[in-house]
């Protein structure tokens, strides 16, 4: 699927959630209660097998282009360190090609969840349009202390006075909100998506950072004023590219 102009954050939620949640905004559990995790009982090696891994060159309705499926069946949260390979269609590596994720998934960044995930990946380098799949190897994993959460946490741009923007060329704050019954921590980026011909995956061009690390107290609604520097890039594309703007689940 290829985003347009106008089009932001909240078409299709937060990335840490279950893929087959993303459009329904829930997740199983008990709201506010941490996922329990005991290392005696499931060991890194055990962690690490509990992980699969499927990437989706082109996304079906709804979803984004270059996902990366991290199903998480250990029953716990867990953080991720893990290397990826670029394949093109017939299987083979593609060793010039750099990968990397919007969100840092496999460089336990991203908490990821009992369930799936999605990671948003970007190639880079020579050979970059031949990449159609990917290897994950290497994999090394540890449980991570995060609560049981109900709802994603909105990324919103809004102006000067905190309306909502449909588009973001007078975009000076972003609006993230945690509708869950507990604190969670969240990273916050804005991604200018290219414009790839017809048939071809659509990924990111550039991606900035607004926030490493944000801390949100139950129900609570915050606005991050986006530095300049921040500014001048979103307004660069406003007029030419789509842009998004997201929140993901990250330890603080």
């Amino acid at each position: 699927m290829h985003l347009t102009l106008g089009t932001h954050a909240r078409r299709w939620g937060v990335a840490t959630l279950p893929l087959m949640l993303l459009l329904t905004g829930c997740v199983p559990g008990i709201a506010g209660v941490s996922w329990q995790v005991d290392e005696k009982a499931l060991a890194p090696r055990e962690l690490a097998q509990s992980m699969t891994f499927d990437f989706e060159d082109i996304g079906g309705s709804g979803r984004m282009d270059q996902t990366l499926i991290v199903t998480n069946t250990s029953g716990v949260p867990i953080l991720l360190n893990a290397d990826v390979q670029a394949l093109d269609a017939s299987g083979k590596g593609l060793p010039d090609v750099r990968v990397s994720g919007i969100y840092g998934a496999t460089g336990g960044r991203q908490v990821l969840l009992p369930g799936e995930n999605v990671e948003v990946l970007v190639f880079g380098g020579p050979n970059a349009a031949k990449a159609t799949d990917v290897r994950v190897t290497n994999i090394k994993a540890k449980g991570a202390t995060f609560p049981n959460v109900s709802h994603h946490v909105d990324a919103t741009p809004v102006d000067e006075t905190g309306t909502e923007l449909d588009d973001p060329v007078i975009v000076s704050a972003v609006r993230v909100t945690n509708a869950n019954k507990a604190t969670v921590s969240v990273g916050v980026v804005c991604i200018v998506w290219d414009r790839p011909q017809a048939g071809e995956p659509q990924q990111a061009l550039e991606v900035i950072p607004l926030a490493s690390v944000v801390e949100l107290a139950a129900g609570q609604e915050s606005t991050l004023r986006l530095n300049p520097q921040a500014q001048a890039k979103i307004r660069k594309f406003a007029t030419s590219n789509a842009i998004s703007f997201k929140a993901f689940f990250t330890q603080g």
